[in-house]
């Protein structure tokens, strides 16, 4: 029984050694540059280890893509702006943001959508917004 405890906590804190640092300040700067509009969300989707982001990839995101899904929403009826989403492991964004355009039914033309994750998700994550009638942004959120 210890060693599988001892298994279980190696292979969640492992999983915090695969994720980037995010300088926030700079994804904001060029997001700000991507995007005129001055109403600004930014959505920080938090990694929990390699276990609890594998996880939350399975489940298509669960409980964060909900809460993008809603804060989509909400923007929108409020007359629309620009969301950067993004977190410390870019896979878990890239589903998250799919997960939550599923979900919505709509065309949301005023929102102006910004992944700030990597190049590799990207294309996958842009053709998500562009379905929805959003635009588009890219920000490399792990560049010094």
């Amino acid at each position: 029984m210890k060693k599988l405890i001892l298994v279980i906590l190696l292979f969640s804190i492992a999983g915090c050694a695969t994720t980037s640092a995010i300088n926030m300040k700079r994804v904001v700067a060029e997001s700000t540059q991507l995007s005129n509009n001055q109403n600004i969300n930014i959505i920080n989707i938090p990694s929990h280890g390699a276990l609890g982001d594998s996880l939350a990839v399975a489940a298509d995101g669960g409980a964060n893509a909900k809460a993008a899904r809603e804060t989509i929403e909400k923007l929108s009826n409020a007359g629309g702006g620009t969301l950067i989403i993004t977190s410390t492991n870019p896979e878990l964004a890239k589903v998250n943001i799919i997960s939550a355009l599923k979900g919505i039914d709509s065309k949301k033309t005023n929102i102006f959508l910004i992944y700030a994750g990597t190049e590799k998700y990207s294309d996958e994550v842009r053709k998500a917004a562009e379905d929805k009638g959003m635009q588009y942004g890219f920000v490399e959120a792990y560049r010094k």
